[in-house]
């Protein structure tokens, strides 16, 4: 198997030695520029772009944050000497060649050089938060193979410091880092003033940090006094009105009120973020990247997320985003024929779309089933000499059908979504497994919307106009 990033065909025997320092950026660097040239849309930055989006995942913030470990770990120029607490060899440690940790000795010896990384002569395991502060990634997987701390130390006949840090204040290790200003236990003055920093220290350079919470846990702080990877709800306004920033939360239960709360502040981040309406609610691993991992535990503590989202007037993502997918689909559509096609309503060629640019329509016809299958979900004959002659293509029938009505009656559902606010649809106490229908009789008229009435009823009715738009109805 040939690989396009191996650095040279030349090295045989020292192939499982592990990769240099200098060569990693680089290569990642390359993944990240193939990824991003690979991924782009030639069309507007519109909802769809936004569909899915992972905030505060980007590629490039692996680099970002190597880079900064660099920084902080004293590889500048001018750093000061190397004392308790500072790794000499860089914080995350060498690659190891495969099948290493597999043999307990070298775990033994891995302990030992962490801790002489540190100017710290011990053979003790460390816990699980010391090993993240300083990225030993490969060591915490390796203890987690074998049993845990506990087990690998029993293994070993040596000590483990415990995760607790009320207890683990008693080791002179833990002790040694505390003497160096890197661990900041509880009740310290300096523990407020990293997590609620002053405005003249915010986004100040500082080293990193483990802040010791009341109960024993553990808060490591990043590069930056009151980094911006999270929204600003995650840290509540300070006296100056300044908000976000790390803010130690208590493991206490979280009512069902405080919940909603939090959810509808989330909401209101997320939409104002993405341009979305306020009913459309993020899916529950988004919520790790918007900061807020501490809600999921509560939402399935009352139900889980379709239960809690759809109590509280919001649409679930499974619903909201395959309705933003297919109104785009259909918009994209519309631009390419007004366009491209001098306005005539035929079902093109993908290659014809992708040649255009249109490069995200070209995706999601192909993820509906294909040109012929839309072609005739949409009402649109498929295009002279495209293979229209094909028995597949002629089996397809869901009748007659306006395509320019279809994509006014989208616009209608999605210009709805955004006059209403959750808090009304919870009163309303909306529990639907359905939550995007199309429009009742009562509400088209009362909204002035005769035209499309008319013509909901002469292509088959609000059932067979609903079937064909993938949208719930109401009888």
């Amino acid at each position: 198997m040939t690989h396009a990033t191996k650095p040279s065909s030349s090295s045989s025997s020292s192939s499982s030695s592990s990769p240099s320092p200098e060569s990693s950026p680089s290569t990642s660097a390359t993944t990240n520029s193939k990824k991003n040239s690979s991924g782009k849309n030639s069309s507007d930055h519109s909802l769809l772009d936004l569909v899915g989006f992972r905030a505060g995942l980007d590629e490039s913030y692996r680099l970002k944050r190597q880079s900064a470990l660099l920084t902080l770990s004293g590889q500048e120029e001018g750093d000061k000497e190397a004392g308790v607490g500072v790794r000499e060899g860089g914080l995350g440690g060498d690659r190891k060649p495969w099948g290493y940790w597999k043999d307990i000795s070298q775990i033994k010896t891995s302990v030992e050089e962490f801790w002489e990384g540190l100017n710290i002569s011990s053979s003790a395991i460390p816990n699980e938060m010391l090993l993240r502060l300083y990225d030993a990634h490969g060591l915490r997987h390796a203890i987690y193979k074998q049993g845990g701390r506990e087990t690998l130390a029993y293994l070993l006949g040596t000590d483990y410091i415990p995760g607790d840090f009320r207890q683990a204040m008693s080791f002179p290790e833990v002790q040694a880092l505390v003497d160096a200003g890197v661990i900041v236990p509880h009740g310290d003055p300096q523990s407020q003033a990293l997590l609620s920093p002053p405005p003249s220290l915010q986004h100040q350079r500082i080293e990193r940090r483990l802040v010791i919470g009341p109960r024993g846990g553990a808060v490591i702080l990043n590069e930056r006094l009151k980094t911006t990877r999270f929204p600003p709800s995650h840290g509540k306004h300070d006296k100056d009105g300044v908000p976000g920033g790390w803010k130690y939360q208590n493991r206490t239960v979280w009512s069902m009120e405080k919940l909603a709360d939090e959810c509808y502040l989330v909401a209101e981040e997320h939409s104002a973020a993405l341009h979305l309406p306020l009913l459309f609610f993020p899916k529950i691993s988004d919520l790790v990247g918007w900061g807020r991992a501490n809600m999921i535990n509560t939402i399935r503590r009352y139900g889980g997320y379709e239960s809690v989202v759809c109590s509280l007037g919001f649409i679930p993502f499974s619903q909201w985003s395959y309705f933003c997918r297919f109104y785009l689909l259909m918009k994209d559509l519309k631009t390419y024929l007004d366009e491209e096609e001098g306005g005539r309503r035929e079902m093109p060629t993908l290659r014809d779309i992708k040649r255009a640019g249109y490069h995200r329509l070209h995706s999601e016809v192909a993820r509906n089933g294909g040109r012929k299958l839309v072609a005739a979900r949409l009402g649109l004959p498929l295009k002279a000499g495209s293979g229209e002659r094909g028995k597949f293509a002629s089996r397809i029938s869901y009748g007659t059908f306006d395509f320019d009505f279809g994509v006014a009656l989208l616009e209608y559902i999605m210009n709805k979504c955004w006059a209403q606010h959750p808090r009304e649809r919870a009163g309303r106490k909306e529990r639907e497994k359905v939550n995007l229908f199309l429009p009742t009789a009562e509400e088209l008229v009362g909204d002035e919307r005769r035209d499309l009435l008319e013509k909901i009823i002469r292509y088959g009715g609000f059932e067979n106009v609903a079937r064909r738009l993938q949208l719930g109805f109401k009888s």
